[in-house]
């Protein structure tokens, strides 16, 4: 039996209004995005609307600017590289040069297909207690769950030999 159209819209429209509703900070995430000192974007399945909305209610937008990058603007979903592309070449770099910070396997399936590092967090309060396995089993070369940890990682990434 195929689904309804108007029944899947309003289900989305259900669930994405109660993300919205819900939204929190990630402790610790302006202070860490405060002390890294690299050019930054996002890179989100969220409508751009959504991502838009979401940093400017938690005040984040001052981070990333215009470098947000969404499945609705690129054409394709996570696990597709597209939106990891795009914000490599919204950069003029390399999407090796570049690292990505995961939540979701999808997620960290995308931007490793596209040749990035990736550093799964599993400190959201969504978060299972297999994540960290599960995220690297897809592709995150390590996990942490404090972002106060974040600018010591990108730094020791940054001097490693």
């Amino acid at each position: 039996m195929p689904f309804d159209p108007a029944e899947t819209s309003a289900i989305r429209e259900a669930v994405e209004s109660e993300c919205d509703r819900r939204l929190t900070l990630v402790p610790g995430v302006a202070q860490a995005l405060a002390e890294i000192d690299l050019p930054k974007a996002v890179a989100s399945n969220s409508s751009s609307k959504r991502v838009h909305d979401a940093l400017r209610r938690t005040g984040l937008s001052p981070f990333f600017g215009a470098r947000i990058y969404t499945a609705d603007t690129v054409g394709c979903p996570k696990p597709h590289p597209a939106v990891y592309l795009a914000a490599a070449a919204g950069f003029g770099v390399a999407p090796g040069a570049c690292l990505a910070l995961e939540d979701s396997v999808t997620g960290v399936i995308a931007a490793a297909t596209a040749g990035m590092h990736v550093l799964g967090f599993v400190g959201g309060g969504h978060v299972n207690p297999e994540q960290a396995m599960q995220l690297q089993a897809a592709g995150a070369h390590s996990t942490f769950d404090n972002m106060a940890q974040l600018p010591a990682l990108i730094h020791a990434l940054r001097h490693r030999d």
